[in-house]
């Protein structure tokens, strides 16, 4: 279906329409900041407030010019990458040297432990072995029936 004479010829000074009527010219940057005409309004109270608390002013109203600022701002943030680097460093070293301390105590916690079974262990057997000694005196009898290590003792000298 043919396209109708009167849209065809709409739509090419449709595609042929330039905005910027054949001027590519770049316009001039423009900074409110800078503005003559505006100093009025960004000295007002509120505005020169928001605009210190944002980074945009100093405290004397002077414009923080933001490419020397970057450099500065850079600087700071691998400082702080670095400071927190070495946060990370330290806190491993020194849970390395934590668990380092535990385990010196508990090996020689283990240690006494040890001892203090063996002369638990130890003071036990002089214990039994003077109560065995009474009951033997006071009953009159050298071996007691159902221990026959007592006599192994004796006959072997062990």
């Amino acid at each position: 279906m043919p396209r109708d004479p009167k849209s065809e010829y709409l739509r090419r000074r449709e595609d042929g329409f330039d905005p910027d009527f054949g001027v590519r010219a770049k316009l001039p940057e423009y900074s409110a900041l800078r503005d003559d005409h505006a100093s009025a309004f960004i000295r007002s109270g509120q505005v020169s407030r928001h605009l210190r608390t944002t980074g945009q002013i100093d405290a004397s109203g002077k414009i923080v010019d933001g490419r020397r600022v970057a450099h500065r701002v850079a600087v700071v943030e691998r400082e702080l990458v670095r400071a927190e680097e070495e946060g990370r460093a330290l806190r491993r070293e020194e849970e390395e040297i934590r668990a380092r301390v535990r385990a010196e105590r508990l090996g020689k916690l283990g240690d006494v432990w040890r001892e203090e079974r063996v002369a638990l262990a130890k003071e036990n057997r002089r214990i039994r072995g003077e109560i065995m000694r009474e009951v033997r005196r006071v009953t009159g009898l050298e071996e007691l029936q159902g221990m026959p290590n007592m006599k192994r003792r004796k006959e072997g000298g062990k």
